[in-house]
């Protein structure tokens, strides 16, 4: 399968209509599941690659909770430790303003999609991102990760195209360590952000852990950046400046991923202008933060950034870039996490909130 179309990266900005996310056909993925496909293709331009790659080593650097004296302290696993970085690998998911520079949605610090994205680029006839993946794991720690997937969760993951079916774990319902994980076996925990109980029976790997476990989905790194503001009551809500009504924005539960404890407000011109799709009315959005206040005692929110713009016949308007990235750490002499982007995929969807479903179709993003 070859591609119909290859868009490079410079020509997209949130402002404008662009054809593409076309639906082609089915892929085949795992488990019997399958997503709409498109053969068109993002190349991410070098300054793209470039901005995804600044911002994904920003986050990184930034990662962990706050204290009670707000200083930062990163969850305790072996990556945290032996690398000073709360993952190996992580996923940017970001869009393109109207600018045409990259701005950032979310670190995701323990990324599934690496398998899906995997098959999206062999269906192309690119190499894929897997290997690359895997290279990395066994350059830096000798081996690969063991990746268990919580019987919290009602779902495995894509996890088994990357790191093989031997080196994985899911049972639903099931809460224990595999008998066949030797001793020094390094993890990858997968459990559910923000439920505590998810990760009952694995806490004890945390300390061969190569990405977060009790912290994965943290969001603290979004306000020390400037990314996210934290919010501790209604009033400190985004407010426009110009009417002094709440503004567009997205609020975000303290712990999560995956979409989760996301909630996407739209004044009335954004939902005339790009649709209302999954988002909330304003009644709504502050039932949720006083929710999250009453669970955690803060949540973030972040300015509205509009997706892509995109247009194709089954109504799929907004698409964003999810981004794999491989982590380093600086050099001992200190400055920027170093940070490789591997490419990833699209994905688009009619609703404002996008984010993995039945109804969105994916397509691949590149690196030259």
């Amino acid at each position: 399968m070859k591609s119909e179309t290859l868009i490079n990266s410079s020509t997209l900005s949130s402002s404008e209509e662009i054809v593409m996310g076309l639906e082609t056909g089915m892929l085949n993925l795992y488990d019997g599941l399958s997503s709409p496909f498109s053969t068109d293709v993002i190349q991410l331009s070098p300054i793209h690659a470039n901005q995804i790659a600044g911002l994904a080593g920003l986050c990184a650097a930034n990662y962990g909770p706050s204290d009670a004296f707000g200083c930062r302290t990163p969850e305790q696993t072996l990556v945290q430790k032996k690398f000073g970085l709360p993952t190996l690998v992580g996923r940017l998911d970001c869009t393109i303003n109207k600018q045409g520079d990259i701005v950032a949605y979310e670190l995701e610090d323990s990324p599934s999609g690496i398998g899906i994205t995997d098959t999206i680029h062999r269906a192309i006839g690119q190499p894929g991102i897997a290997e690359q993946v895997r290279l990395h794991y066994t350059d830096m720690t000798g081996q690969l990760p063991f990746v268990i997937v919580s019987g919290a969760r009602n779902h495995g993951n894509d996890d088994p195209l990357v790191v093989g079916s031997n080196n994985y774990f899911y049972q639903r319902g099931v809460q224990t360590i595999p008998i066949s994980l030797n001793d020094d076996q390094l993890v990858i925990v997968k459990a559910i952000p923000g439920q505590p109980n998810s990760l009952e029976g694995y806490r004890e790997l945390v300390e061969r852990s190569v990405c977060t476990m009790e912290s994965e989905g943290d969001k603290t790194y979004g306000s020390r950046i400037g990314l996210f503001q934290r919010v501790e009551s209604e009033q400190e809500l985004l407010v426009d400046d110009l009417t002094g009504e709440v503004a567009s924005q997205a609020l975000k539960r303290a712990l999560g991923s995956m979409a989760l404890g996301i909630k996407l407000y739209l004044d009335t011109n954004d939902k005339a202008r790009y649709g209302k799709g999954r988002s909330v009315t304003l009644t709504n959005l502050k039932n949720s933060l006083n929710g999250y206040l009453e669970e955690d005692g803060f949540a973030y929110t972040q300015k509205f950034e509009p997706a892509i713009r995109a247009q194709n016949p089954q109504g799929r308007k907004n698409l964003i870039l999810r981004v794999f990235t491989l982590l380093k750490p600086a050099d001992i002499n200190g400055g920027e996490v170093k940070v490789k982007v591997i490419g990833g995929c699209y994905v688009a969807r009619s609703e404002v909130v996008v984010h993995g479903a039945s109804n969105a179709v994916s397509g691949a993003v590149i690196v030259e």
